[in-house]
C-alpha cells in the first residue's frame, strides 16, 4: 500500500538542478521526456518511489562520479558528486512507497 502525499508533505528526496521542487508530479508517465524531472527519486515517472527506481542507480551508473562517462546529477540524489549507497538509501523507507499526488 502506498502512502499518498501532498505537495507540502511529500518527502524531500534530493534537489538536483534538473528537478523541480515546486511542481509535484511528472506531467507524463514516460520517463525522460520532460525538460525537468519533477520528483528526484521518481526516475521512471510512475509517480511512486518504489523498487523500479533502484534500477536507475545500478551499474554502470553506480560508482560513477563527476566527470565520468556514466555520471548524472539526476542519479546523484545526495549531491556528493558520486552515485553510491547514500543515493540508494533515499529510495528506502521512509521514502519508499510514497506516491506523488
Amino acid at each position: 500500500m502506498t502512502k499518498a502525499t501532498s505537495t507540502s508533505r511529500r518527502p524531500a528526496v534530493g534537489r538536483q538542478l534538473d528537478s523541480n521542487a515546486v511542481d509535484n508530479c511528472a506531467n507524463t508517465l514516460a520517463p525522460v521526456d520532460e525538460a525537468d524531472d519533477r520528483w528526484p527519486a521518481d526516475f521512471d515517472d510512475n509517480k511512486l518511489i518504489n523498487i523500479s527506481g533502484a534500477f536507475f542507480l545500478l551499474p554502470p551508473y553506480y560508482g560513477s562520479s563527476t566527470g565520468g562517462t556514466y555520471f548524472s546529477a539526476r542519479r546523484d540524489i545526495v549531491p556528493d558528486s558520486v552515485v553510491n549507497v547514500s543515493d540508494m538509501y533515499k529510495l528506502l523507507p521512509p521514502f519508499f512507497g510514497f506516491a506523488c499526488t
